[in-house]
């Protein structure tokens, strides 16, 4: 009978898990996900360092990692590993082996990471003894929501990383009622594939801080586990920390004290609106109800530690970083009066306050099958005012995996900046400037992509004139392609 029964629950988590990522494809497919392209900065830099490493399995085993990938990244200037940390890309990498680079398989591995969520979701919901339909609904409506649907069509690392902290609390949760050491290295590996793979979820870490009394922080029940998600990824951390800082640490154009204080305010609005106005308020009736389980202190205390952590310890302002928290709002919801119509209800509402946007087109996909078609492998400068160069190294590595062109971005030719975009300063303040270093690079096709939404960056116009006399070869929507005279 105990067979019987694991099984029917295992059938049951794993028909949900199929119809949230039957659900969600549908939802992106009506976004536009398989019709855009990976053309925004942070989405490009998700794509291609995941075709990096699926290169690297293919063909560089033998050969130095870093060399392999500083190799790459000339070719293919849009990798950011090292920014962020290993673990995405290298799932993504892997699922790449299994089904080819390919902007379907790209999609399909972004909704496997998010709908991850929501079986998560379904597993905390039925340790709460809540009913399978209410169960289904509150974790379809959370990879629904706006701000879950937008991470998974931007590519994000977030989803996963947030899966990966979601279940570390589950395990936190058996470590603390249990006092079981094992349970303790399971939160600790589940904790250390979070923050590898993204720093936002190193408010996971205060967690344990927060439940545990704290009489047992000496034990080894306590600080075995403690000890371990600090060593565990600190090679990664501090091999990277170069480049990895601009991530986790504060900016520095503005006090300290002035950015906590924004931050503060901004985070504990971005915890109420994460997934809509009624999401928290149901919870909160939940909370007056008494409906929480007594057994479930750190999942409480997971939206106080990604507000602590955000706004004093690393500030930063943006919701995606605490999709983790989403969980927890609904599940809550889903408590305070048990049903599945409030928790539709409170979606619909959630999405009338903050609508996703569908995927904008800038015409890269039709120009880069023109220029593998019709121009030989070469040195590419492309010029955009928002998602161009992302977009077009994207599109070419969806291509040809394996690099043949080499790709300059105007970004890190024309000017100079942190890795934020932040301090810019022209490098070339004259056509003429500009057509020296088109000349000493051996720049053979200037790709230019113009959003007529956005401001125009200053270099722009001196490269306009700079290759004004130059052959234009080809136009796509919001893009023209221009090849060298010389």
């Amino acid at each position: 009978m105990a067979n019987r029964t694991n099984s029917a629950t295992i059938l049951s988590y794993s028909a949900l898990f199929a119809a949230a990522l039957l659900l969600l494809l549908a939802t992106l497919h009506d976004l536009g996900a398989f019709q855009a392209e990976f053309g925004a900065p942070d989405e490009a830099a998700h794509l291609v360092s995941g075709i990096m490493i699926f290169d690297y399995l293919r063909h560089g085993l033998f050969q130095s990692p870093l060399a392999f990938a500083q190799n790459y990244y000339n070719h293919y200037p849009k990798v950011a590993i090292g920014h962020w940390p290993p673990v995405f890309y290298s799932f993504e990498a892997l699922w790449f082996l299994c089904f080819g680079v390919s902007r379907l398989a790209a999609v399909v591995f972004a909704a496997f990471a998010t709908a991850s969520l929501s079986l998560l979701t379904a597993v905390l919901c039925r340790a709460q003894n809540l009913s399978w339909p209410l169960t289904t609904t509150t974790a379809l409506v959370v990879v629904l929501l706006p701000q879950t649907l937008a991470s998974t069509l931007e590519l994000s690392s977030d989803p996963l990383a947030a899966a990966f902290a979601l279940a570390a609390v589950i395990a936190c949760q058996r470590w603390l009622s249990q006092q079981a050491l094992p349970w303790g290295i399971i939160f600790a590996l589940l904790a250390t594939l979070a923050v590898l793979t993204k720093g936002n979820a190193f408010p996971i870490y205060l967690i344990p801080f927060a439940v545990f009394p704290y009489r047992l922080w000496l034990k080894p029940l306590f600080f075995i586990p403690v000890v371990s998600i600090v060593l565990l990824p600190l090679p990664w951390y501090w091999s990277s920390r170069e480049i990895a800082v601009a991530e986790i640490l504060p900016g520095q154009n503005t006090s300290l004290l002035a950015r906590i204080l924004y931050t503060a305010r901004f985070n504990a609005l971005a915890l109420l609106s994460l997934s809509g106005p009624l999401m928290p308020a149901l919870t909160l009736v939940s909370l007056l109800r008494k409906r929480w389980s007594p057994l479930w202190p750190a999942l409480l205390a997971l939206p106080a530690a990604y507000w602590f952590f955000l706004t004093f310890l690393s500030p930063h302002t943006e919701h995606r970083l605490m999709i983790a928290i989403i969980p927890v709002f609904c599940l809550g919801a889903a408590l305070a009066f048990r049903s599945p119509a409030l928790l539709l209800l409170a979606l619909l509402v959630a999405h009338l306050f903050t609508p996703v946007q569908h995927k904008p087109v800038h015409g890269f996909i039709p120009a880069i099958a023109w220029a593998t078609d019709s121009l030989p492998p070469a040195t590419y400068l492309v010029s955009s005012n928002h998602a161009g160069e992302g977009g077009w190294i994207s599109e070419l590595a969806l291509q040809h995996p394996t690099p043949q062109s080499t790709i300059l971005r105007a970004t890190k030719l024309l000017q100079r900046s942190t890795w934020m975009s932040g301090n810019a300063t022209l490098l070339a303040n004259s056509p003429q400037e500009v057509n020296a270093i088109l000349q000493a690079q051996k720049v053979q096709y200037v790709v230019l992509h113009t959003n007529p939404r956005l401001p125009i960056p200053p270099y722009h116009s001196f490269l306009r004139e700079a290759i004004a006399a130059w052959p234009l070869l080809a136009t796509f929507k919001e893009i023209q392609i221009y090849k060298s005279p010389f």
